[in-house]
C-alpha cells in the first residue's frame, strides 16, 4: 500500500527516516519495538543489507498494519522515534510533523479503501434469499462441505478457470434428508452472508441466486425471474424460449454467478411416466440442459429428490450425465453421533441410550429428527414408549414419492423391504419374479435346485436393472459398489424399509410374508441365519402359525 501514499510524502518519509540513528541496522531498529502498540509487529520488518533498504522495507511492511484500536503502526513508529529526540532538535520537529501527515494520509487511504470495498460489495448480486429456510440447528457433514467446496473452487482458482470444475452439483436424496440445508451451508462457505443479504468482497462470484421451483410455474415466469435476478433488460429481443435461454447464458458467461435451484422435482415427470425424470415443461428442461453443456462461467447447485434426466446429453437418449460437468451427490442421513447432537441442541432430555435409539430409528434423517424432537420436547422417554410415531411422521414424506413410481417399481420396493442385507441384481430379479407357485408350501427346495428350475433370463435381468436404476435415481433405494465382487448391491434406508413393512407387508406373497413375520417375532431381529437349516422355519408352514 506504500504506493498508495502520495509519491512526495513517500519520498519524504524515506529521507527523514534515513537520518535516524535507529536505521543504521536491523537490530537497532527492532529494539525500538518495545511499547504495547509496537511489540506485536517487532518481527514484521524484513532484514535488509543496508540502511536505505531497511527504510524501504520498514515503510512497505508497516504501511498496511493497524493496531487493535485501528491506529497506523507506521505513524506510531514515527511518534516513538520522535520521542527519542529533544523538542528543539530538527529530527524531533520533522518526525512530529511527519507523524501527523502520515497519520492523516493513511486514515484517508483506509476510508477510500473501505468505500471501494463497500461499492464492490454492492455490485455483487444476491437474489432470492428470502425464500431460503432458516437453519436453526446444524450438525455433521463438515467433511462433505469441504469436499463439495473443491468442486466449486480450487486453490488459487480464478473465474476464467471454471472449465476445469463441474458446471452442476446435484444434491439428491429423500425429502427432508437435508439437501437444501447442505446447499445453504455450501453457499455460506463461498462467501454468502444472510443477514443482511450480501456477498463477501473476496468471494470469486459476482452474485448468488436462489430459485425455488414452484408447482405450475410456466417457463416465461422462470425466464423473467432470471432476467430480473441478472438485471437483463433485453427481454424484448427474445422471440422464443431458446432466445431467452441464450440471453441468460450470455449474462452467465459475462459474469460468474452461483445459482441454487431448489426442488425441481415438482416439474419432473414421475417414474411411472414414459419420460420419467424429464421436465414436464420442455423449455425448462432445455434450460437445465443448456446450463450443463453450453459455454458460460457460472455454476449451478441443484437440490432434488429425483435425478433430473435433463442433466444428460440431450443428443443421446438414455445417456448419463457427463461426470466431469455434473457432480452427483446422493445424501444419506447424518451420523448417529450427529443425530444425537441435533436432538440435544433441540433440548431433548432423554437418556443417552434413548437418544441413540431415536437417532438410529430414523438413520440420521434430519427432518424426522426435527419432528420427533418437537413431539418429545419436555417428555423424556415418550418416543421410546411410542415407536410408531417414527413411521407415522415418515409416512407423510414417503407416500408422495412412493406414488410417483411405476406399479412394477412399487411392487419391487415392497419385496425389498423384507431383506436384511443388500442384494445384487440377480437376487433382485429372483425376488421380483417370485410367486407362491414356485414352491410347494409343505417342503423346501434347495436354493441351487430352485435357481436351475427358475433361471432368470438376461431380458428379465435387464428389466430389473431398469426398474432399480430409476428407484436409485429417485432416492428410494440405496446402492453401493463392491470392489471385490465387482457388483452393485442394493438396499433400503431404514425409514423407507419400516414404512413399507408397516404399510404394505400384507400385499406380499405368502412366503415373503413369512420371512418378515419370522424375523419380526425373533428375540433379536438382527440375528441372521448361519446356514440353510437355520432358514427352514421361515419356509415351513407350521412355523408360520407359531411365529405369527
Amino acid at each position: 500500500m506504500s504506493a498508495g501514499l502520495p509519491r512526495e510524502l513517500n519520498n519524504r518519509c524515506r529521507q527523514v527516516l534515513l537520518q535516524c540513528d535507529e536505521f543504521k541496522d536491523y537490530e537497532t531498529l527492532i529494539a525500538v519495538f518495545v511499547t504495547d502498540e509496537l511489540l506485536p509487529f517487532k518481527y514484521e520488518i524484513r532484514k535488509a543489507n543496508n540502511p536505505k533498504q531497511l527504510v524501504n522495507f520498514c515503510i512497505a511492511d508497516l504501511i498496511e498494519k493497524l493496531t487493535d484500536r485501528g491506529e497506523s503502526v507506521l505513524a506510531i513508529l514515527l511518534a516513538t522515534l520522535g520521542d527519542k529526540y529533544h523538542p528543539g532538535d530538527r529530527q524531533y520537529s520533522e518526525l512530529s510533523e511527519l507523524y501527523e501527515t502520515v497519520k492523516n494520509a493513511i486514515e484517508k487511504l483506509s476510508q477510500s479503501t473501505s468505500t471501494f470495498n463497500q461499492e464492490k460489495c454492492v455490485e455483487k448480486r444476491v437474489v432470492g434469499l428470502e425464500e431460503i429456510p432458516e437453519i436453526a440447528v446444524w450438525q455433521g457433514r463438515t467433511q462433505l462441505i469441504d469436499k463439495l467446496k473443491t468442486k466449486l473452487l480450487q486453490p488459487g482458482e480464478q473465474p476464467n478457470y471454471t472449465n476445469i470444475l463441474p458446471k452442476v452439483i446435484a444434491l439428491l436424496g429423500q425429502g427432508g434428508i437435508g439437501k437444501t440445508s447442505l446447499a445453504v451451508k455450501l453457499l455460506e462457505s463461498v462467501g454468502l452472508i444472510f443477514k443482511p443479504p450480501s456477498l463477501a468482497s473476496e468471494s470469486p462470484y459476482d452474485g448468488v441466486i436462489f430459485f425455488r421451483v414452484k408447482e405450475g410455474s410456466r417457463f416465461d415466469e422462470i425466464a423473467q425471474f432470471f432476467f430480473n435476478a441478472l438485471e437483463i433488460e433485453a427481454a424484448e429481443l427474445a422471440n422464443n424460449a431458446q432466445d431467452k435461454i441464450n440471453i441468460i447464458l450470455a449474462k452467465l458467461l459475462e459474469q460468474r454467478f452461483l445459482i441454487l435451484i431448489d426442488e425441481p422435482e415438482i416439474m419432473l415427470h414421475p417414474a411411472s411416466h414414459a419420460l420419467a425424470g424429464y421436465a414436464t415443461c420442455e423449455e425448462f428442461g432445455v434450460l437445465l440442459n443448456d446450463l450443463t453443456y453450453k459455454n458460460h462461467q457460472s455454476q449451478i447447485i441443484i437440490t432434488c429428490r429425483e435425478k433430473p434426466s435433463n442433466l444428460a446429453d440431450s443428443r443421446y437418449e438414455g445417456s448419463q450425465p457427463d461426470s466431469e460437468l455434473v457432480h452427483l451427490e446422493t445424501l444419506g442421513g447424518v451420523s448417529i453421533e450427529s443425530g444425537i447432537k441435533i436432538l440435544q441442541q433441540r433440548h431433548l432430555t432423554d437418556s443417552d441410550e434413548d437418544l441413540e435409539w431415536i437417532a438410529q430409528s430414523v438413520n440420521g434423517h434430519v427432518f424426522l429428527l426435527t419432528q420427533l424432537a418437537a413431539i418429545a420436547k419436555g417428555k423424556p422417554g415418550y418416543l421410546r414408549k411410542h415407536p410408531e410415531l417414527v413411521i407415522k411422521n415418515a409416512a407423510k414424506l414417503l407416500k408422495v414419492q412412493f406414488e410417483r413410481q411405476s406399479e412394477e417399481a412399487r411392487e419391487l420396493l415392497q419385496r425389498i423391504c423384507i431383506l436384511r442385507e443388500p442384494i445384487n441384481i440377480k437376487g433382485l430379479t429372483f425376488l421380483r419374479l417370485y410367486t407362491d407357485d414356485w414352491i410347494k408350501e409343505d417342503c423346501l427346495i434347495k436354493p441351487c435346485e430352485l435357481e436351475k428350475k427358475y433361471k432368470t433370463s438376461d431380458v428379465e435381468i435387464d428389466k430389473t436393472e431398469l426398474i432399480i436404476t430409476r428407484l436409485v435415481d429417485n432416492c428410494l433405494v440405496e446402492s453401493y459398489y463392491d470392489e471385490q465382487e465387482c457388483e452393485h448391491y442394493y438396499g433400503l434406508h431404514r425409514v423407507i424399509k419400516e414404512f413399507l413393512q408397516k404399510e404394505l407387508i400384507n400385499n406380499l406373497p405368502a412366503l415373503l410374508q413369512r420371512v418378515y413375520l419370522y424375523y419380526k417375532a425373533a428375540k433379536n431381529i438382527y440375528d441372521n441365519p448361519k446356514s440353510i437349516e437355520g432358514s427352514i422355519p421361515v419356509f415351513c408352514k407350521e412355523d408360520e402359525n407359531q411365529s405369527g
